[in-house]
């Protein structure tokens, strides 16, 4: 056999699995398409027909009637409609005899190159999204598929960017309009940072709490609290998590993904001042209790006047 002739089989049989996918009666018509159609009782009219680059055939007497994006039933109808200007009652069928169309279809949104593509038979709205290229703000969860005479449906493609995977997907149609929107659910980082703020997570990967301190908080502030930051998340969740033990001895528990939305608070640590006949009065940040006498030790000796019986423990409450 040929090379020529081997990749034509080939083709043949490729075009015929990828059809296999997809009944006639789904099967949306684009141009490069041939169309066996059949006109009772008219045999000039009955015959096989490409459709053009326009997404349209030609018909003797008529002209151009348009094709592309139709079902073989909504090709039919189409046709007749077009033929009853000529003739009384036409009875048209039309069947699928050769796929060589590929699909024109147009993605918006957040991708590196938005608007018309052209894609192979057998293609699906994943595929389209990744010829036009993700933005890394992409919200895959949320992609707008919007056909000709249909309201517009939602998908969920976000499995791509994860270990889960998506399902093939919807194979894309002639004429089809993917909108891709932008991901708004960050990762904040507020409170006893250096740098409070937020970002959205790279694409494909999720963040974890250290990720979020070097990236977007710049560390801890001098004031910070780490023993008791918080997770909070949009579900109204709070998670506490120790900093302390995460960054200064390396328990790794403690460093949890954060999903899209989470806000990362790290609190600040309490003051504590020891003020009053002691040889060197001071202010002490403290993230956790300090027993008086540490405090006191903080502030040197107490002078020979100080009356320890009568010392004062105030709160920030004033008790």
């Amino acid at each position: 056999m040929k090379p020529s002739t081997l990749a034509a089989a080939i083709a043949t049989l490729l075009s015929a699995m990828a059809f296999a996918e997809v009944t006639q009666q789904d099967y949306t018509i684009g141009p490069g398409d041939v169309l066996k159609i059949q006109v009772f009782g008219e045999k000039d009219l009955t015959g096989d027909y490409r459709v053009g680059p326009g997404g349209t055939i030609t018909v003797p007497g008529l002209g151009a009637v348009t094709m592309a994006g139709l079902t073989v039933e909504g090709a039919a109808q189409a046709l007749a409609k077009a033929l009853s200007r000529i003739m009384k009652q036409p009875q048209v069928i039309v069947a699928i005899d050769e796929i060589a169309s590929e699909r024109q279809v147009y993605v918006a949104g957040r991708v590196a190159t938005p608007g018309p593509l052209i894609l192979p038979f057998g293609s699906t709205v994943l595929d389209a999204i990744l010829m036009a290229g993700l933005q890394p703000d992409a919200d895959l969860r949320r992609v707008s598929l919007t056909r000709a005479g249909q309201p517009p449906v939602q998908l969920d493609l976000s499995g791509w960017r994860t270990a889960e995977g998506v399902a093939l997907g919807e194979l894309v149609r002639y004429g089809d309009m993917i909108f891709v929107p932008e991901l708004v659910d960050r990762v904040a980082v507020l409170g006893a940072v250096a740098t409070p703020g937020s970002v959205v997570p790279p694409l494909g990967h999720r963040l974890t709490l250290l990720d979020a301190l070097a990236r977007i908080g710049g560390g801890l502030a001098v004031a910070a609290d780490p023993a008791h930051a918080t997770v909070l998340r949009k579900n109204g969740e709070a998670i506490q998590i120790n900093l302390e033990k995460l960054l200064f001895e390396g328990d790794m528990s403690q460093n949890i993904e954060l999903e899209p939305g989470d806000v990362l608070v790290v609190p600040e640590a309490k003051h504590i001042s020891v003020v009053g006949q002691v040889e060197k009065p001071v202010a002490f940040v403290a993230s956790r209790p300090v027993p008086v006498l540490n405090a006191l030790a903080q502030a040197g000796q107490t002078l020979p006047e100080a009356d320890l019986r009568h010392a004062k423990l105030v709160t920030p409450e004033g008790t």
